[in-house]
């Protein structure tokens, strides 16, 4: 949850640390020497020092030192850990991040030092181990290390992660409460006060949560990205009401046009989460009506009022909705498309016809209309009159190799007609649009294909022929009249053509 939150700060960090190492190498290869690593080389057993690579090691504390300056999670500590995890020096590692702290002389619990680098030390300490897993010793650790950076918000909120790993709700709430109260960075503060309102969320305290959430709000009152996922969580928390109020107010406060309509459509959308389906739809709508037809927003809203019909399994009101937009819009053609779409999915193919049919003799010249009757057609198995629109939408443009394609598959899949005579009307479809691009090579081989699979091989091998003749510098073609004529047991004209 750290990394996908941190956002700007992660990253930052990140791309010091990376910063760091390769300045840190170019210092090696022109002095040959290393750099001073935060802790004595010395401590490492020579044994250990010896399973991984020197360089290994360097890189490792330099990511430490890294790790040290400001201790988070992220890739600097996850380099660290993966190397002494590798190298079998961890437990090395986690005593020298707890040196003279966790333990004094005498066995006796930590040390009264309040030196900040001390504290940093036993912090990453408790950061290693939260990364392996081990949130019962890190949140020992981290109790300490809050002790010593009384002002560091950081530790607090780390010492609520790992508390809320060994189950311990309550003090991780007064943990992570500590850490909003000393002033993080706007980054790091949107990420505390978001895990901090999912607890008492998840806990069923609606009041608390919605306090932490003011007391971010008013923190940063002026950035409407904070406030827009403070809405978001609280949407998705279950909390409809108090987030619908707060997407209204960001949608009021919003001067551009387009970001206040799309809250507007969350908080129609809680609306509908809160029971009222009807009055849902009323602000969606309103909002469609605020939007160029064929936006991407527009497509957005309409796509969730659709949903919301579906999901209430309302068809019968998702075809009122739609019947009065058609009467209400007769000149847009993408309602009864959209609409048609939704009945053909749903298994309604008389109406889907019906509501097609119609749209045509509004919108005669409209090819999209007419392949999706088409497609209304061959669903129900209505062939012959699926064929008799695609010759239309062919005489009207003679070149579209789709539609071409297409009537060609209608008829030899027709099972109302025997076999040779459906394949013979596909063939003869097929060699006319082949006389009609005689010159495209592209286009040939596609027929040619088409008519091996209707089992005319005489004529596919004649089109490829013709494909050759179109293109005689192409070599696939005359590998795929080569293919033809093998198949066709024509081998020696085959090996010819190869």
């Amino acid at each position: 949850m750290h990394r996908q939150t941190g956002g700007l700060a992660w990253q930052l960090q990140t791309l010091w640390a990376v910063i760091l190492v390769f300045a840190g190498e170019i210092a090696i290869l022109e002095s040959g020497q290393l750099a001073a690593a935060p802790f004595p080389q010395d401590e490492t057993p020579s044994t250990q020092r010896d399973s991984v690579s020197e360089r290994e090691r360097e890189i490792a504390e330099r990511f430490l030192g890294v790790v040290l300056r400001r201790p988070r999670p992220g890739t600097a500590l996850d380099r660290v850990v993966d190397f002494h995890q590798r190298a079998g020096t961890i437990d090395e590692l986690l005593e020298r991040l707890s040196a003279q702290t966790l333990e004094g002389g005498d066995g006796a619990a930590a040390s009264t030092s309040s030196d900040p680098k001390t504290g940093l030390k036993v912090m990453v300490g408790g950061l290693v181990q939260l990364c392996r897993g081990n949130a019962a010793d890190a949140a020992a650790r981290l109790r300490i290390a809050e002790d010593l950076l009384p002002n560091d918000a950081a530790v607090s909120y780390q010492l609520g992660r790992a508390l809320l790993q060994i189950g311990e709700i309550e003090d991780a709430a007064k943990a992570i409460t500590r850490a909003t109260q000393r002033q993080p960075s706007r980054a790091e503060a949107t990420e505390m006060f978001t895990t901090l309102a999912q607890i008492y969320s998840q806990a069923g305290d609606r009041e608390k949560a919605i306090e932490v959430w003011n007391r971010l709000q008013e923190q940063f009152p002026d950035d409407s990205k904070i406030g827009g996922r403070i809405a978001e969580e609280l949407a998705r928390s279950g909390d409809a009401q108090e987030a619908r109020r707060r997407f209204l107010l960001l949608a009021k406060r919003t001067r551009q046009s387009e970001p206040a309509l799309r809250l507007a459509v969350r908080a129609a959308e809680m609306l509908r989460e809160l029971g009222d389906g009807d009055g849902a739809l009323r602000e969606l709508d309103a909002a469609l009506a605020k939007t160029r037809p064929g936006s991407w927003l527009y497509r957005d809203i309409r796509r969730r009022i659709e949903q919301g019909f579906i999901d209430a399994g309302d068809f019968a009101g998702l075809s009122d909705y739609y019947g009065k937009r058609i009467a209400a819009n007769p000149d847009d053609l993408s309602m009864p498309l959209r609409f048609a779409r939704l009945q053909i999915n749903d298994g309604r193919l008389a109406e889907a016809q019906t509501l097609l049919e119609t749209s045509i003799k509004r919108a005669p010249n409209s090819p999209d209309l007419k392949q999706a009757l088409v497609d209304v057609l061959l669903a129900g198995g209505k062939n012959p009159q699926a064929a008799k629109w695609q010759r239309e939408m062919i005489a009207a443009d003679p070149d579209n190799a789709d539609w071409v394609f297409g009537l060609a598959r209608t008829l030899s899949t027709d099972t109302s007609v025997k076999k040779d005579d459906r394949y013979a009307a596909a063939v003869e479809v097929l060699t006319k649009y082949a006389d009609r691009r005689s010159g495209d090579a592209v286009v040939l081989a596609q027929i040619a294909d088409r008519l091996r699979a209707l089992e005319a091989s005489g004529e596919a091998i004649a089109i490829f022929r013709r494909a050759v003749q179109a293109d005689p510098n192409s070599p696939q073609y005359r590998e795929y009249l080569g293919e033809a004529l093998f198949q066709a047991g024509q081998v020696d004209e085959a090996i010819a053509a190869w």
